[in-house]
């Protein structure tokens, strides 16, 4: 990739986020194994080819140089959310369950996609640390 990793990936989750066509503009025979892992991460494509079909959107103002939110419901309730650090410096980026849509007094399970790693539970909001020009991505599920 021409991208830094950090940029590559969240290129990748947005287009994720917002159900973009998956292509792959390069000699897949000659992709660095950094890039592979990137078009591959199983958690982070199940969230572009989630079966609901309903495009993710920003729920945040535009910010050129700072952070934003994007979240995009899936067919089993949870939602997926990547805070994007659009900056030259590293930032807190905190949603609340208003801002994406789920019940503001709700618990829910958090997991990082890229990691593919549960993170616990929070309720009513998350704030990830990230670094400039990268992504958290993660899933918010509310507790049945």
């Amino acid at each position: 990739t021409a991208l830094p990793i950090s940029e590559a990936k969240s290129h990748f989750s947005l287009w994720c986020i917002v159900m973009a066509p998956l292509l792959a503009g390069t000699d897949i025979m000659h992709v660095s194994n950094e890039s592979l892992a990137i078009m591959t991460a199983p958690e982070v494509v199940a969230v572009n080819q989630d079966p609901m079909a309903k495009q993710g959107t920003r729920v945040s103002p535009a910010n050129a140089t700072g952070p934003e939110v994007w979240a995009r419901h899936l067919h089993d309730g949870s939602v997926a959310i990547a805070l994007l650090n659009r900056g030259e410096e590293a930032m807190t980026i905190t949603t609340t369950w208003d801002e994406i849509g789920l019940q503001s007094n709700a618990e829910a399970t958090i997991r990082d996609l890229w990691a593919r790693k549960d993170l616990g539970t929070a309720t009513g909001k998350y704030s990830s640390k990230v670094e400039p020009h990268d992504v958290f991505l993660f899933k918010a599920t509310p507790a049945s």
